[in-house]
C-alpha cells in the first residue's frame, strides 16, 4: 500500500512530523512494516526521519517507484509513505493525504512564484483526506475553507492536527534540548 503525505503550498505544513506520526501508528499500533520514501532535497528532513524512526527504512531517491520496490525486496515493507508526495504522480497511491496550514490555507491564492501554491486548489479533487495543521494556532475560519474544499471534492475527509513542540534539536551538539534551552 502507498500513502502520500503532501500539500498544495510551499513548505511549513508539517509533512515530515505527520509522516513520522503516521509511520509510528502503522508500525506500533497496526503492526505493519513501513518504509518512508523521500526525494532527499535536504539533509534536515532525512536526518529527522532517521532519528525519529530508527527501525524504519528511509529510502532516499528521486525515483520513488524504484525506492518502493527496493523497500519491498530488502525489508518486506507492507506500506510505503511518500513524504511530500502529492505532486509525485509516477507512483500510484492508495491514499492521498494533503496537509493544509489552518493559519494560511492557500496564501494569496496564486501559484508560485507569485504566491505559495504549488498547484491550483482544484488539485484537491485528487485528495482523499485534508488535515488542517497548527489547529491550535488557527486564524482562518475553517468552516468557510471546508465548504470551499467540499465544492472541489465532495468526498474528502477532514482531520485536524495540533502542533506542540516537545524539544529542540541542537545540530551542533547533535542532541535534543529542553524547550527552556
Amino acid at each position: 500500500r502507498v500513502i502520500s503525505v503532501g500539500n498544495l503550498t510551499l513548505g511549513g505544513t508539517g509533512k515530515t512530523p505527520f509522516t513520522i506520526a503516521l509511520a509510528n501508528i502503522l508500525e506500533d499500533e497496526l503492526n505493519k512494516s513501513t518504509a518512508v520514501l523521500i526525494r532527499g532535497y535536504g539533509w534536515d528532513e532525512q536526518a529527522l526521519l532517521k532519528k525519529s524512526l530508527p527501525e524504519t527504512p528511509i529510502m532516499v531517491g528521486e525515483d520513488r517507484v524504484k525506492s518502493a520496490h527496493k523497500a519491498i525486496k530488502l525489508y518486506g515493507s507492507q506500506f510505503a509513505l511518500l513524504d511530500d508526495g502529492f505532486q509525485h504522480w509516477e507512483l500510484e497511491r492508495d491514499l492521498d493525504i494533503v496537509l493544509i496550514d489552518s493559519r494560511n490555507p492557500f496564501g494569496n491564492g496564486c501559484l508560485f512564484p507569485r504566491g505559495v501554491l504549488r498547484e491550483p486548489k482544484g488539485a484537491l479533487k485528487r485528495a482523499d483526506a485534508a488535515v488542517f495543521t497548527k489547529i491550535n494556532k488557527k486564524i482562518s475560519d475553517l468552516d468557510i475553507i471546508k465548504d470551499e474544499i467540499k465544492r472541489i471534492n465532495g468526498d474528502i475527509i477532514f482531520l485536524e492536527a495540533s502542533h506542540k513542540p516537545s524539544h529542540l534539536y541542537d545540530p551542533r551538539a547533535r542532541k535534543d534540548r529542553e524547550l527552556s534551552f
